[in-house]
Formats: C-alpha cells, sequence, structure tokens
C-alpha cells in the first residue's frame, strides 16, 4: 500500500518537474553604466540585441491569437537595480491611446510590463505596468489572495510616443524587492502588453486557460547578484494646534504641541527585517499603506506595506492647524 501511494505521488509531481524544467532561460548581462530613465533608448546598453522571445499570444478576451505588433524587450543589471526597456512597435502610432492620470488607473490605456517572481517560489511576483506616457501601475500578486494593487512599490519608469509605436523604461531597485543572492541567481519572469484599440492584452510566455504567471514564468538568469542591504531611516515632525469651541461664535485660546520620532528598517538577511520605532505615530496603523504625494496627479511612493495614509473627518467642534 505505502509503494502504490509513494508511486501515485510521484506520477502527480512528474509533470510538474517536467514543466519547471522546460521553461526558456533568459541570461542577462550586466550594465557597465547604469541608462537614463528618460523613455529614449540610446543609452549604450540599450545597443545590445533585444531578448529572444517567440510570439506574444493573447490570453485576454480569448487565449491563442498571436500580437499584431511586435514588442522588442532589453534587460541589463547591476549592483544597485534591474533596468527593462520595451520597444512597443505599432505602424499606426497615432492610434496609440495613453493618458496623463492617476497611478493604477490606465488598464483602459496601450502598456506594457511585466511579472517578477523574483524568489522564483511560485508564491508571490511583482506586477509592474506602463503606459506610453510613464504612468505606473503595480501590484503585489501571490497564490493566497490575487493581485493587490494597495501596494505602491519604490521604482521608476519613463515613457514616450515615437514614429514607430512607443518606447518604455523601467527601473527597479534591488533594494526594493527581495532574492537571494550568489551566482546564478534565478527569477520569474513574465511579459505582457496590451493593444488598447483591439482590446487584447498578449504575453510571452503564454497563459493558456485555466493557469496563470506562477504556472508560465521563464527564467532570468544573472552570473552573480547580491540583494543589496536594507536601511532605512525616517524621522516624522508632527506640530498640531488645536482649539475648542465654546459657543457657535467663539473659541478658546490655542493648545499647541510639537513632536519628534524615528522609524528604522535594517535587513539582516533577505526574508528577515528588523524594524525599529522611536516615539512612534500610532495615527499609522499596520492596516494601513503611508504615502507621500509628490505631485498633483496623486504619484506616490511607498515606505513600508504595513502602514497606509489615513483620512480622519474631525468632530465639528474641533479645529486643527
Amino acid at each position: 500500500m505505502k509503494r502504490s501511494t509513494l508511486l501515485a505521488s510521484l506520477l502527480l509531481l512528474f509533470p510538474v518537474a517536467i514543466h519547471a524544467q522546460g521553461r526558456p532561460e533568459l541570461h542577462v548581462a550586466r550594465a557597465m553604466q547604469p541608462p537614463k530613465i528618460d523613455g529614449i533608448l540610446n543609452d549604450d546598453v540599450r545597443d545590445d540585441d533585444p531578448l529572444v522571445l517567440g510570439d506574444w499570444i493573447s490570453y485576454n478576451p480569448l487565449y491563442g491569437t498571436p500580437m499584431p505588433r511586435r514588442t522588442e524587450v532589453r534587460f541589463a543589471y547591476d549592483d544597485r537595480n534591474l533596468y527593462f526597456a520595451f520597444h512597443c512597435l505599432d505602424s499606426e502610432p497615432d492610434k496609440i491611446k495613453t493618458t496623463i492620470s492617476r497611478r493604477d488607473s490606465v488598464f483602459n490605456d496601450d502598456w506594457v510590463g511585466l511579472s517578477l517572481d523574483s524568489n522564483s517560489s511560485g508564491q508571490a511576483a511583482y506586477h509592474l505596468f506602463v503606459n506610453p506616457s510613464g504612468i505606473q501601475m503595480d501590484a503585489l500578486n501571490t497564490s493566497a489572495s490575487g493581485e493587490r494593487f494597495e501596494a505602491d512599490f519604490v521604482w521608476e519608469s519613463a515613457g514616450r510616443i515615437t514614429d514607430d509605436g512607443y518606447s518604455v523604461e523601467l527601473k527597479l531597485p534591488l533594494q526594493s524587492i527581495r532574492f537571494r543572492g550568489g551566482k546564478d541567481v534565478k527569477m520569474g519572469i513574465l511579459f505582457w502588453r496590451r493593444l488598447s484599440r483591439a482590446g487584447m492584452s498578449s504575453s510571452w510566455p503564454d497563459i493558456p486557460p485555466g493557469q496563470w504567471v506562477f504556472n508560465r514564468h521563464a527564467h532570468l538568469v544573472f552570473a552573480d547578484s547580491e540583494q543589496p542591504r536594507l536601511i532605512e531611516l525616517l524621522p516624522s515632525f508632527t506640530y498640531s494646534i488645536n482649539q475648542l469651541r465654546t459657543t457657535p461664535s467663539r473659541w478658546n485660546d490655542a493648545s499647541r504641541n510639537a513632536d519628534v520620532g524615528l522609524s528604522a528598517k535594517y535587513g539582516i538577511t533577505s526574508s528577515i527585517t528588523l524594524d525599529a520605532t522611536i516615539n512612534p505615530d500610532f495615527s499609522q496603523v499596520e492596516s494601513d499603506v503611508f504615502q507621500v504625494q509628490v505631485n498633483q496627479f496623486g504619484r506616490s511612493r511607498r515606505i513600508d506595506c504595513g502602514q497606509r495614509q489615513i483620512l480622519q473627518h474631525r468632530p465639528r467642534d474641533l479645529r486643527t492647524g
């Protein structure tokens, strides 16, 4: 009975092992000089030939149609960042749809992006998308909860429409992701592109019905790469002015209060992080994602996955400044 159970288990695992061994491998080169992220593919590192990929196959709305527009992908890395460049060819560039909008809100545009399983665990992946104007969309995809767009990662992008389509550049700091460093580092990778006017989304490798990125990731292979030591210091300073209303037309004298604090994060290993706080601000709780607004379009930079900006409606008899 034990022998039959063992044989059945091996038969179940065997197709999975064959599939993992048969995944494409992309060996990537180290950048001698980091490229400028401006949407113009004229840096020395962009002179290399694009990655040799197969056909990009549609997965939405239907599976199996080859993408009618060619997409060239170039990739390089150094000790600090991963650099991706996409040349999305299009014979009708005037029909490319792009908008300047808030983060995570341009899925109806043309866009290009990637799914990166940095630990090759088959359990979690970073999903990054960029439209031709350089507007970002990102999500953390896990096998347990799917795509979660609440996580805003720290990365840089730029895009522009060209005479033969559009180009997008992307820089992802190694400090923003988690992986095991060393020799022959492997990360899972999948690329996708949306052609808005055709209503078609395609990917390489393809995504057959009933499967998702974790079943289809190719392997990015680095000759050597190390996880940068994570050190973050976030000082805080708050100054509040509170007044209480005594009558509908009169306020009491204001009380003023200043407070300082410091939060620190130290990466012990690629999977263990030490967090410390001096005089914490308890208005920021673990279920929140802290964001810093940097322009009128709501572009934000993730400081910590466990914090979120919170808006509170204060009582009408309390005025703050």
